[in-house]
């Protein structure tokens, strides 16, 4: 938290945790953003298990900083009430897709950029049926995605 309030890392800490370097700037709010998406997710997993959502329920978690592996797991969690993860992320939501794989409850559908790290959810992998893998080109504009989302996710999330 000392590098969110002074915007500042100290020589030990940047090496360390790369805040500042290697793509990782320092900004208002960078750990408490994050925070609050790691969160999200895991309240919502909690109260679907205590039944206080009842009568289904939409989950929306938007950040940059949890990694498919995080929501990988909460995913795990929450796999008995899911219907439908949708994720658009720079990168291919493998650990959700895990969770999900063969389950039959659920389509995972993962926006992501085609070729990114780690280089996974080709447009052919479909994880036993339970996935749909939308890799998209480096720069992909509001124009091209307003067309794949009503073309391809949204008649895949009412199928």
């Amino acid at each position: 938290m000392v590098v969110e309030k002074t915007q500042r890392a100290a020589p030990q800490i940047r090496s360390r945790y790369n805040f500042g370097i290697n793509g990782n700037p320092i900004f208002p709010e960078m750990f408490r953003r994050a925070a609050t998406a790691f969160g999200g997710p895991f309240l919502a997993a909690r109260l679907l298990l205590e039944e206080l959502i009842t009568g289904g329920a939409i989950v929306l978690r938007d950040s940059v900083f949890l990694t498919m592996r995080l929501s990988g797991f909460s995913a795990y969690r929450m796999q008995a009430f899911a219907e439908l993860y949708f994720g658009l992320s720079a990168h291919h939501g493998d650990g959700v897709e895990a969770a999900f794989a063969g389950d039959g409850r659920a389509l995972s559908v993962s926006v992501h950029e085609e070729g990114s790290w780690h280089y996974s959810g080709v447009l052919e992998d479909r994880a036993w049926g339970t996935a749909r893998n939308l890799p998209v080109p480096p720069g992909l504009n509001d124009t091209e995605f307003k067309l794949l989302a009503d073309g391809v996710v949204l008649p895949l999330s009412i199928q």
